[in-house]
């Protein structure tokens, strides 16, 4: 294994070498150009504090909700006494080179407004909320004091007053509105905060209509719709291992519990993190549609290496191990006809009965032996492991460390892979996997043996006609961004952190939540991303903007050549009005064919000689630079059939009539080796009278009737052509007939 050593200072410059990252030192004019290179720019240009005392067990300015009918945003500080719904607005201008600081224009006094209006209810957290722009709806979520009772969805007007309020699950943690406001979702995670099996809630989804005020609570007894690959933990250890023993889909009714909820069409797909799981729900039945379970990315496949050690370096390597995905956000993306899920894939240990083991201790019992003898060996700062795996091969960890795409099926399109460690070790090395509750750079790697960054939280938002996922790191802090325009092909934009590292709590400290604004709901006429930091109590909003680098044009030229013949065609680029470098890679139909380097701006490209006869269509991609966009022009190019030359020649020039003369006939493909293919027709004045198929670009002994006429007949052989070659005729040949 390659193991990579911390260089201390920011001057450093990393490069990817195989699988895992190295890095050298060097001075800053020298550095190397980054490996991921920003796409778009987010900007910081407002801030809200909610002025509470940073917690490390966060809870604070935790969910972040906008309202597009009073350009608002609705924080949720279920942590701060008392717990409150802040509602904080947005204005139009006063945007200058510092953030705004924003201040509050209400704030909803959660527990006072229960006492007066659910007499009988004991607030115990205010965890989530949603805003209805149909219905003038904001929908909380509020669990009971007692860990094992049902919660509310209390239903709230714009200014906080209240309205209604529906009985959820036990413990609800998040709570959606499905589109048109007739559905509201909670997932209710039923946790066992006694530490007790026995009394262990059951997890639930509750779906709301709305409009019938029907109350549905969607269970998981129902095991038939339980994949086999959902994990169902383990609550009792073998003493003779300290592994924990094995339990049946029966125990999902109170193991799995839901977390976190996206609605797309009528369905809800909802993360069940301890679980690694996606559960689906229809929502006009109220019913459980499917469960189906994430499964484990290898670490020693090439692009999904982690640091899965704490110490002290960065090593992110192809260590013997699995990581569990176990995704806390989803979001969902519908585009040519299909729903896509995008999870971000934080991972979890069990909290109140612990179901992990720390590495070494579970090393004896592997039976891979590499693992084996790696993972006895790592006995300083262990990282802590799944207990309860029926597979035994190699560690699992908890949390893939990336963001995933998957089918509305459960089976994985897309995985960041490695990259969000590699990109945070390239843009923050002396805070490489630091915690949220410490900033020193004496606590840089602390997570390694965790769960790395902890990707926390997934939102989706369109800009012009680009689609981005937005990923929060809850460790680290910032939010990682992706194209995914193409959801089969996501690319990397952006990083941006605005976390201070100069105290342990405070600042934008580990986002929750995430929230989307579009430009035409936008009170500054430009996309925002809004960001709740549940450590450091405060919310930032970011500007999404347009690609930092310059602009560039491409143009390539069009064509015309023969059969065999290579065209050739010039491409022209310029980057912010220059010749531009780098590549142009060029495609004919679809299909990559030769790549070529810019000089001054231009390149010469000779296209494969073979092209079929016809029109095809040729691009010119430019591939861009670190500091220039890519751009895309499009020509064509026509092929000519290749020329042919046929010749006849018959093997007698007197014969008797009604008697026949053999021919032989001949086809050159002029300028080219190639034979030609095909058929050739035999004519007698004009008149078909034989065909025949071609052999290595000849037929011989052909018969042809003379006919029952004395006299002087001609012969001519016709070459039918080919997709690609010419039809000819011979010269032609006279026949004396007796």
């Amino acid at each position: 294994m390659r193991h990579l050593r911390r260089i201390a200072g920011l001057a450093a410059a990393f490069a990817l070498v195989g699988g895992g990252l190295s890095i050298t030192a060097a001075a800053p004019a020298q550095a190397k150009a980054p490996a991921y290179t920003d796409a778009i720019t987010l900007t910081k240009i407002a801030g809200y504090s909610t002025g509470a005392t940073p917690n490390p067990d966060g809870g604070i300015a935790e969910i972040v909700q906008y309202n597009s009918d009073n350009h608002s945003f609705y924080v949720v500080n279920g942590s701060t006494s008392p717990a409150s719904l802040e509602i904080v607005k947005l204005p139009s201008s006063g945007y200058g080179s510092t953030p705004l600081a924003l201040t509050k224009s209400a704030s909803v006094n959660i527990e006072s407004l229960l006492a007066a209006k659910v007499p009988g209810f004991s607030y115990g957290d205010l965890t989530s909320v949603a805003i209805d722009t149909v219905k003038n709806r904001v929908y909380a979520a509020i669990q009971e004091a007692a860990f094992d009772k049902p919660g509310l969805i209390v239903v709230l007007d714009y200014d906080g007053g209240y309205i209604t309020s529906y009985t959820a699950g036990v413990q609800p943690d998040m709570v959606t509105v499905a589109s048109g406001g007739r559905y509201v979702i909670s997932a209710d995670e039923g946790e066992p905060r006694d530490g007790t099996v026995a009394n262990d809630p059951a997890g639930t989804v509750t779906v709301i209509d709305t409009t019938t005020n029907k109350v549905t609570h969607v269970g998981f007894a129902d095991t038939s719709k339980i994949d086999d690959l959902a994990h169902i933990r383990g609550v009792e250890r073998d003493p003779s291992t300290n592994l924990m023993l094995p339990r049946t889909k029966a125990a999902a009714v109170t193991d799995f519990e839901p977390e976190y909820v996206t609605v797309q069409g009528s369905r809800a797909y909802v993360t069940l993190q301890e679980n690694n799981a996606v559960a689906t729900v229809d929502l006009p039945s109220a019913s459980l549609v499917s469960v189906a379970g994430l499964g484990a990315k290898d670490v020693r496949t090439a692009g999904n290496e982690a640091d899965l050690l704490r110490d002290g370096k960065i090593d992110i390597d192809g260590y013997a191990a699995k990581m569990l995905y176990m995704p806390d956000g989803i979001a969902s993306y519908a585009t040519g006809g299909k729903t896509y899920l995008l999870t971000a894939n934080e991972g979890d240990v069990a909290e109140y009965i612990d179901n992990s083991i720390p590495v070494n201790e579970i090393a004896p019992y592997l039976s891979d032996p590499t693992a084996k003898s790696f993972w006895e060996g790592i006995t300083s700062n262990p990282g802590d492991v799944a207990a309860d795996m029926g597979d035994l091969s190699v560690p699992y960890f908890y949390g893939a460390r990336s963001f995933s795409v998957w089918n509305a099926d459960g089976s994985q399109v897309f995985d960041s892979g490695s990259d969000i460690e590699k990109i945070t070790a390239e843009r923050l090395p002396d805070h490489f996997n630091i915690s949220n509750d410490k900033y020193k750079t004496s606590d840089f790697d602390k997570r390694s043996g965790k769960k790395g960054p902890e990707p926390e939280n997934v939102e989706v938002g369109t800009v012009g006609d680009k689609t981005f996922a937005f990923v929060g790191l809850e460790r680290i802090g910032g939010v990682m961004t992706y194209d995914i325009t193409d959801p089969t092909k996501p690319t990397f934009a952006n990083y941006i952190n605005t976390r201070e590292f100069t105290s342990d709590l405070g600042g934008d400290n580990s986002p929750e939540g995430l929230d989307f604004v579009p430009a035409q709901q936008s009170p500054t006429g430009k996309a925002l991303l809004l960001a709740s930091f549940e450590v450091g109590g405060t919310v930032a909003a970011y500007e999404v903007g347009s690609d930092p680098r310059t602009s560039s044009s491409v143009s390539v030229t069009s064509a015309r050549s023969s059969y065999g013949h290579a065209a050739r065609v010039t491409v022209t680029a310029t980057s912010g009005g220059m010749s531009a470098t780098g590549k142009v890679g060029i495609v004919v139909d679809g299909r990559a064919v030769t790549t070529a380097t810019l000089v001054a701006g231009r390149a010469t490209v000779s296209l494969p000689k073979k092209l079929s006869a016809g029109r095809h269509t040729v691009e010119a991609r430019y591939a861009g630079t670190q500091f220039s966009v890519p751009a895309t022009a499009t020509g064509s190019v026509v092929v000519a059939k290749a020329k042919t030359r046929t010749s006849l020649t018959l093997n007698w020039s007197i014969v008797k009539k009604s008697n026949t003369a053999k021919a032989t006939a001949r086809v050159n493909v002029l300028g080219l080796s190639e034979k030609a293919t095909g058929k050739v027709s035999f004519f007698r004045n004009g008149t078909p009278v034989a065909t025949a198929r071609l052999k290595n670009g000849k037929v011989v002994g052909v018969r042809i009737p003379v006919g029952t006429h004395r006299g002087v007949v001609t012969i001519r052989a016709r070459y039918q052509g080919s997709k690609n070659l010419a039809a000819t005729t011979s010269r032609a040949v006279r026949l004396r007939v007796v």
